[in-house]
């Protein structure tokens, strides 16, 4: 338990000092506000496993260097945007919201496991488009 309330501590402080990061593929700040913090700790009114909550820190561990890649897929729909990034047999996915203002806010960040086939049909994709581009 004590490297939940150590990892709880470092995430805390992320979302103090860190208000936002440029994301070049969308080509905006994404901003890190005290919703996004509880929706880590907490959803739909339910607190969330602990074991979750854990796995949620350690991916915002590295958000600032996925936001920033420029390898980035973005899907957009009803006000969010998924930003996707594939590495190996993983695909983090974070997901943000644009504010009437136009500002981007950080919503939440998850895992997901790429099954065989979509990683196979994935490999054929980028060695289709290395072979166009070459």
């Amino acid at each position: 338990m004590a490297d939940y309330w150590k990892s709880y501590d470092e995430i805390r402080t992320f979302f103090k000092n860190t208000k936002k990061v440029f994301c070049p593929v969308i080509k905006a700040y994404v901003y890190f506000d005290r919703s996004g913090f509880r929706h880590l700790l907490i959803k739909k009114h339910a607190k969330r496993p602990i074991s979750d909550q854990i796995r949620r820190f350690k991916l915002l561990s590295r958000i600032k260097e996925i936001l920033i890649s420029t390898e980035l897929v973005v899907t957009e729909r009803d006000g969010f945007c998924a930003l996707s990034l594939s590495h190996e047999e993983r695909t983090v996915r974070i997901v943000t919201s644009k504010l009437d203002n136009g500002d981007v806010r950080y919503i939440s960040i998850m895992e997901h496991r790429i099954r065989k086939a979509r990683r196979a049909f994935l490999t054929a994709c980028l060695s289709y488009n290395a072979e166009r581009s070459a």
